[in-house]
């Protein structure tokens, strides 16, 4: 029998206020005996208490299938894995199933609670861990909207952390922006934690042994941390980082930023990274700036010199003298055709070396099927073919800096011989400094005399100008020895005029 809230408070009254007998109010109330012991022990709201699961017969039908399903779906990606609603929906069409979905729902949730993990709250000491992890984001980079990679890194016991932007998540990316990330924090974690990311970790063995890439394992043994590896599909055991790249994306970019390079949205992340240190810290009493600036003493020091976060790549300079660099294109001199180049692949640019030579250096493309040509690469060759200048990609409008194409169409319109003289010209670069040729350029622009001769004079007296030759003063003479010279003789030169017939 349930009882009423109004029947046990008139229960209880009967016997703690009026001093009634459980057998007289058990009489009374026409109920058992242990039932008025039971208001008297417990005064809550009556409740039912179900002992037995109810039946439901069109469920238990395909309970089975049920939990095939989300079997499956611990090994299927995390974001394609079946929803409640999806296995209701599958359940009507391919098996005729004609039960509620609140039902599906239900059974859905029971089964995924007992499975699901449970955590333990963890304490780090100053200085010992932190979290490395991408993520992405959407920004409009000099008007064209575009998804940038984020390098996110956080400390684990004062919650500091940084955010950096690039343009793809390639190794040297990655190395960049930890190397950015640790002059930050001005010192280095002793742990980092890791995904299995393919530009770490060359082949993962077992248990959480891994063989890491050569140029990881560099970076690591010059900053002198030890890596930490999550198991594979665990991205839960370096949770701390995965909350910073929604915390960032939420925070920093929105609304989405709209920025002319990615140094100005890099230079919008670092503001935010710096201003994070005024919040709360989630754990302390003081800020999380307070709390990085004890865990700072405890970061191991940074190297002397940074590492160069470059990607090595043996490459062969092709006919057009053309070097192929993901799927991109960049020049080096015509003289190295055919030869083997080191190219560095940095963040931001592209160098090209032979043996220990730098011969080339060209910002980094950031695309597809793209070009970088420097004109002057192509020069010792169109000297001997000056006919195909009109046609050389390298002199292109789009590819000569404008003071030169301005100076080419004058030139064309001024000397019979304009492309050969022209080349002439700019191989002046190579024998006096670019900014005194340049010079000498707009001088013969604007006064209105073209060719080669004109453009290499102004420029010797720019550069000589300069860099005037300084008298040697006479404390910087005392120290040579005194030379004496005999005077000349010049009755050698009547003694020849009188044997001159004239």
């Amino acid at each position: 029998m349930l009882l009423r809230m109004v029947d046990k408070e008139f229960i209880r009254k009967l016997v703690l206020v009026k001093g009634w007998s459980i057998r007289e109010v058990s009489r009374h109330m026409q109920i058992a005996r242990q039932t008025v012991r039971k208001c008297l022990e417990d005064s809550k709201q009556p409740a039912y208490n179900q002992t037995q699961p109810r039946r439901s017969p069109m469920l238990d039908q395909v309970k089975r299938i049920i939990d095939e399903w989300l079997k499956q779906d611990e090994q299927a990606p995390r974001k394609q894995r079946h929803t409640a609603r999806r296995i209701y929906h599958r359940l009507v069409q391919e098996y005729g199933f004609q039960g509620g979905e609140s039902t599906v729902r239900a059974y859905v949730a029971s089964v995924r609670g007992q499975h699901r993990e449970v955590f333990i709250p963890l304490a780090f000491d100053l200085g010992q861990r932190a979290q490395c992890d991408w993520g992405q984001a959407q920004v409009v980079l000099d008007g064209r909207a575009v998804t940038v990679h984020l390098l996110c890194m956080r400390l684990l016991a004062s919650k500091d952390f940084f955010v950096m932007a690039f343009m793809n998540e390639q190794e040297e990316a990655f190395l960049e922006g930890q190397r950015q990330a640790v002059e930050f924090f001005g010192g280095v974690p002793a742990v980092i934690s890791y995904d299995n990311l393919t530009t770490a970790v060359k082949k993962i063995l077992t248990n959480r042994a891994r063989i890491e890439q050569d140029d990881f394992s560099s970076f690591r043994t010059h900053y002198l941390f030890d890596s930490h590896f999550c198991n594979i599909a665990k991205g839960n055991e370096k949770g701390s980082v995965e909350n910073l790249v929604g915390y960032a994306r939420r925070n920093f970019l929105v609304p989405v930023p709209e920025v002319r390079s990615i140094d100005e949205l890099n230079q919008h992340l670092r503001n935010g990274c710096v201003a994070n240190r005024l919040r709360q810290h989630p754990f302390e009493k003081s800020t999380i700036g307070v709390v990085f600036a004890e865990e700072q003493k405890s970061l191991r020091p940074l190297p002397p010199c940074p590492f160069e976060c470059a990607r090595l790549l043996h490459v062969r300079v092709n006919s057009l003298s053309l070097v192929h660099v993901d799927t991109n294109r960049y020049s080096a001199p015509t003289r190295y055709a055919y030869q083997i180049v080191v190219a560095k692949v940095y963040v931001d640019r592209v160098c090209l070396y032979h043996k220990e030579t730098l011969i080339a250096q060209h910002p980094r493309l950031n695309g597809r099927n793209l070009e970088s040509l420097r004109f002057e690469h192509y020069l010792e060759v169109l000297e001997r073919k000056p006919g195909a200048m009109s046609y050389a990609r390298a002199l292109k409008a789009d590819a000569l800096p404008p003071l030169w194409q301005q100076y080419l169409e004058a030139v064309r319109q001024s000397l019979p011989r304009a492309e050969r003289d022209f080349i002439r010209t700019l191989q002046l670069m190579r024998e006096m400094p670019e900014h005194h040729v340049e010079d000498a350029v707009r001088n013969a622009l604007s006064s209105g005399t073209y060719g080669y001769e004109v453009v290499r004079n102004l420029a010797a007296q720019y550069w000589q100008a300069d860099s005037p030759v300084q008298p040697l003063q006479g404390a910087a003479l005392a120290h040579l020895p005194p030379a004496t010279v005999a005077p000349p003789d010049v009755q050698r030169f009547n003694q020849l005029l009188q044997e001159v017939e004239f």
